[in-house]
């Protein structure tokens, strides 16, 4: 009778363990088969830096004090895109899709060129350096569209 008790024990036992691991093993392999399936996250697309929207406005903030048409410190004005693609006494201020290179940036961020805007005055955050940067790598565009005259429509 000990016998018979001590097998059920050990019978019990065993599918005690069994169902353990089996149950464990299925659990990973459900686990595994979910992380496998899971679809990889697309990073949100990100619209293009607007320079009408954007980029001037942050000029008009922190540069176009200095460098506008009556003071043009450095020989530069940046209260138009047209007058701040003219560049100034450094030379041109972009390189089209290259912040790195381009005197603007390197001007923003202080290297090889003096630090802009000068010490003592409040110059753009880093998040807003960073939007710079990304535009001139998007190109440096200019997404205002001027209305033609013959577009123009005359009230009725």
């Amino acid at each position: 009778m000990k016998t018979l008790v001590s097998m059920c024990s050990l019978s019990l036992l065993a599918v005690a363990v069994f169902t353990t691991l089996t149950g464990a093993s299925a659990a990973q392999k459900s686990k595994s088969k979910a992380k496998a399936k899971a679809p990889a996250k697309i990073p949100a697309k990100v619209a293009p830096a607007s320079y009408t929207r954007e980029i001037k406005p942050l000029l008009d903030k922190y540069c176009v004090g200095c460098h506008n048409p009556d003071l043009k410190k450095g020989m530069l004005n940046l209260e138009t895109y047209e007058e701040m693609m003219k560049g100034g006494a450094s030379g041109e201020n972009f390189v089209v899709g290259k912040s790195a290179e381009s005197l603007f940036y390197k001007a923003l961020i202080g290297k090889d060129a003096p630090k802009m805007p000068p010490k003592n005055n409040i110059g753009p955050s880093d998040k807003e350096i960073e939007l710079i940067k990304r535009w001139i790598d998007e190109g440096v565009k200019n997404d205002a569209v001027p209305v033609k005259p013959e577009e123009k429509k005359e009230p009725k």
